[in-house]
């Protein structure tokens, strides 16, 4: 059975029966007339009419299992409708009727839209389509629904042509101008043309993604190093519901200066927790992010994130007297200085003594919160500051004063000894100590000498590279003498 739509040539003709134009044809696809049709008697175009009074029916649709027709006929002046042609034999009033018809005996659209800009308004009925696929993903509100689209305005809307009165719904807008022939694909999903973009358009339906939330701990948290981080999340699908443990996903990562290290991957829990390290980078700067990510069952993610920052103190370091060294974690600082410090952090201060500024020797005596020269402590939850206590050692003169020597210096590959030149107002006795930068003695040895002798050999065959003090006492006199080991 073919159905199809003869152009109207002439207005009037849409009134004529014996005329092809302005009719809505059922014929056999060999050309002859089918049984059933509503004109049994009459000319050849007359028995071949199924319907008639139409301006241009541009396209129709047929509902795929009950048959049912719409016509969708563009008009003229103000208004375009959607004509049931299910039953044969109809008349819908053109010329003489335009939208809604008044006269007896012509049958009223189904639907009808006014000519106009916007939404719902338009210019002339392109397409139209049951929607009735085998299969589909698109929500149930929409099947057995009639879409059509207008030509001018760029939008596809909906009914029910079911109700008695179907109103038009919105499906989508700003699909952009000159749209022609809407259809249900095999696939369950709607197509159209597109005149202006010379181009075929799928609709695809994507269903409302999860809603992954992190209920704990909230953005903007703060840390403390040595601190343990419990994290927890849920979420919700609107097919799938409350979604099961199976479907989550944790990240954590750690940020600091141009660095992103990942610290944690989890899956299938709904909580965990992880231990911020209180060694190792101590920059203010760094941050956590933590990342749920979570699957339903179409596979459709959401993600939520939470970034949590460190807690501050700041470190307030000076000398008495002012103005010497210390060193925190290793690195050589000159007092007075405050550091910015996560709170929690394991730190290692350490006094440099004795210390030599111009003429004057300084030795470290005591630190004003007491302890040893060396510190191992966290920073605390609020601000603190540290004081070394130096006091300058009596009657003795600088190293300059006194040219105490060692050479070689610095001390290179195979050397085991060096030989330390004295001055005479060291004899009879020296004894000279070997520290580290932290202070620490490393070796200590006492030699006797006459007037006459002018050096000593030190062994520093057991010393690694780096740099050292050799502090030469005799009595109330003492000198340092700086050594570096560069083997």
């Amino acid at each position: 059975m073919v159905f199809f739509y003869c152009c109207n040539r002439a207005p009037a003709n849409a009134q004529n029966p014996d005329t092809y134009h302005g009719k809505f044809l059922r014929i056999n696809s060999d050309g002859s007339v089918p049984e059933g049709n509503p004109f049994t008697s009459g000319s050849d175009q007359k028995l071949r009419v199924w319907a008639y009074g139409l301006r241009n029916p541009y396209t129709f649709s047929i509902h795929p299992e009950s048959g049912r027709i719409m016509l969708n006929e563009v008009g003229q002046v103000t208004w375009e409708e959607i004509n049931d042609a299910t039953v044969g034999g109809q008349n819908f009033g053109w010329p003489d009727e335009e939208g809604m018809p008044q006269a007896p005996g012509t049958s009223a659209p189904v639907l009808v839209y006014s000519h106009g800009s916007g939404d719902g308004r338009g210019c002339a009925i392109t397409g139209g389509t049951f929607f009735s696929p085998s299969t589909t993903n698109y929500p149930p509100e929409y099947h057995g629904k009639y879409f059509y689209q207008d030509y001018c305005n760029g939008w596809i809307n909906y009914m029910d042509p079911d109700q008695e009165a179907p109103e038009a719904r919105a499906f989508a807008t700003g699909l952009g101008p000159f749209n022609l022939g809407l259809t249900t694909g095999p696939d369950g999903n709607l197509y159209y043309l597109s005149r202006e973009d010379k181009a075929l358009y799928k609709i695809v339906y994507m269903p409302p993604v999860p809603a992954a939330t992190i209920t704990a701990p909230e953005e903007g948290s703060s840390y403390f190093a040595g601190e343990e981080i419990t994290f927890s999340g849920a979420a919700t699908d609107a097919k799938d519901g409350d979604l099961p443990p199976e479907a989550f996903e944790w990240s954590v990562t750690f940020h600091h200066e141009n660095s992103i290290e990942e610290i944690l991957s989890l899956s299938g829990v709904k909580e965990g927790s992880f231990v911020v390290p209180d060694e190792g980078v101590t920059s203010t700067e760094a941050w956590y992010r933590i990342v749920l990510t979570v699957t339903d069952s179409d596979g459709l993610q959401h993600r939520d994130t939470v970034n949590i920052v460190p807690r501050t103190a700041t470190l307030h370091l000076n000398t008495e007297p002012e103005g010497l060294q210390m060193v925190l974690d290793g690195e050589t600082i000159h007092t007075p200085v405050s550091v910015l410090n996560v709170q929690g952090m394991k730190r290692v201060l350490n006094v440099i003594s004795p210390q030599i500024v111009g003429q004057t020797t300084y030795q470290f005596d005591h630190w004003i919160h007491g302890g040893e020269p060396s510190q191992a402590f966290r920073i605390p939850d609020r601000d603190t500051t540290l004081v070394a206590v130096f006091s300058a050692v009596v009657g003795v003169e600088g190293a300059d004063h006194y040219q105490t020597v060692a050479m070689p210096n610095p001390v290179t590959q195979g050397v085991q000894n060096v030989e330390v030149t004295l001055p005479s107002e060291y004899a009879p006795g020296v004894t000279i100590s070997i520290v580290d930068m932290l202070s620490r003695e490393l070796a200590r040895s006492s030699h006797t000498f006459n007037s006459d002798q002018k050096s000593i050999m030190v062994s520093v065959e057991h010393l690694a590279n780096g740099m050292y003090h050799m502090i030469l006492q005799s009595g109330k006199r003492r000198s340092t003498v700086r050594l570096l080991v560069s083997r």
